[in-house]
């Protein structure tokens, strides 16, 4: 049987294309699910600006969450779950902590 006569069963897809594969590999993030994630990164910018401007002899590094010192990730990501509140000044819940976590793993602060 000839290469171009292969048909493959119902249950599988044909085989994707090169280009194909690159454009379902950068993957696809929901409106919302971005717009989170940009909350999130704001989020942490605005305690970033603030935590250096009140400690500028204790400064956290611009780039904190691109460490290669896991020390480092730790103290300062822990630092900011303390310290971050909502706008009326009370702590956020575990699950926005962690919410915010996930949004850091998935889209980097940097972008």
């Amino acid at each position: 049987m000839e290469e171009s006569d292969f048909q493959p069963p119902k249950r599988f897809a044909r085989p994707l294309e090169p280009q194909e594969e690159l454009d379902y590999s950068r993957g696809y993030v929901p409106r919302k699910t971005d717009a989170s994630n940009k909350w999130s990164r704001r989020n942490f910018q605005e305690w970033l600006f603030n935590r250096n401007t009140a400690c500028p002899n204790d400064p956290c590094p611009e780039d904190v969450l691109s460490p290669t010192d896991p020390s480092l990730l730790n103290r300062w990501l822990t630092c900011y779950v303390v310290e971050t509140r909502n706008k009326d000044g009370k702590p956020y819940t575990p699950k926005t902590l962690h919410l915010y976590s996930r949004s850091w793993l998935f889209s980097p602060i940097a972008r």
